[in-house]
């Protein structure tokens, strides 16, 4: 959807060897979907509940900001302070293949007794670190490498992490 506010602050020392960056960002809505698998589950203790399928995560007035701190050093570039949060007001679920035709059941269970809601935040530091990595090679690009244009800069990032060009992507089997 489209932003409703992005607020961006970039300030640097006289140098040039200090920068830092505030990005804060308002969306309407964010949806997020995946696949699940749950094995060994039981519904009351006594029914077995093994699913597997899509699930869609819908969250409304999603609230994110960002912070990155670099200072050019005689070692080279380093990341001093690098931290980002969101918070959200509502957060809908909706299953696909979960409990074999009782889907909407599921549905109106997790979102009415606030179940989705509660797996969303418990699983918020595991989202953001998803996205950290990204985050952050996007802000040296951004702020130190803008000349080498996003794509080349990010490439370069990951490879320097480790990774390999060509992509290989894991199986998710």
């Amino acid at each position: 959807k489209d932003l409703l506010d992005m607020d961006m602050v970039l300030v640097r020392d006289q140098s040039l060897n200090y920068s830092a960056l505030r990005v804060s960002v308002r969306v309407p809505i964010l949806w997020m979907s995946g696949k699940y698998k749950m094995e060994k589950s039981y519904f009351l203790k006594y029914f077995p509940a093994n699913a597997a399928g899509d699930f869609n995560v819908v969250m409304k007035h999603v609230m994110s900001r960002m912070i990155v701190v670099l200072r050019n050093t005689e070692q080279g570039l380093v990341l001093e302070h690098f931290s980002i949060d969101s918070d959200w007001f509502k957060t809908t679920f909706l299953f696909d293949g979960l409990w074999h035709g009782l889907g909407e059941l599921a549905d109106l269970i997790m979102n009415e007794l606030g179940i989705g809601g509660m797996i969303v935040r418990k699983q918020k530091r595991n989202l953001i670190n998803e996205i950290e990595s990204y985050l952050k090679g996007l802000a040296v690009c951004v702020l130190w490498h803008p000349s080498k244009g996003l794509e080349l800069c990010m490439r370069q990032f990951w490879i320097d992490l480790g990774y390999t060009y060509p992509w290989v992507y894991p199986s998710c089997d």
